[in-house]
């Protein structure tokens, strides 16, 4: 193997390669990626997210109406999720020791009384 420390000797590989044999090093100079391009920024996965993405943005108000309308209706994981959203997290900082926790926040949704009862 050449000129190979210790270390690497005991792994048996060279340094270069890290394991994978069928890799040739770069001579100096070479260029491998002229682009500069990664390999899977054109994979179906990221079109499929760009047009899911696009999508969702053409439809916006019409996905947060809907969210909405659920929270109203009485949906309690919308309300959760709107209010994860919506509020920032609430934090107490003892005043004695200087420590900062996370304060719980209850908000109760109640449907209005229409008096058909």
């Amino acid at each position: 193997m050449g000129d190979v420390s210790e270390p690497q000797a005991a792994l048996g590989t060279p340094k270069a390669n890290r394991g994978h044999e069928n890799l040739i090093p770069a001579k100096p100079g070479e260029v491998r990626n002229p682009t500069g391009k990664n390999q899977y920024t054109d994979s179906p996965v990221r079109r499929f997210e760009a047009a899911v993405q696009q999508r969702a943005t053409e439809r916006a108000e019409e996905i947060l109406a809907t969210l909405f309308d659920q929270a109203i209706e009485g949906n309690e994981q919308m309300m959760r999720m709107i209010l994860e959203r919506m509020v920032r997290k609430v934090e107490h900082i003892d005043e004695d020791t200087g420590a900062t926790k996370a304060t719980r926040l209850e908000v109760v949704f109640v449907k209005p009384d229409t008096g058909d009862e």
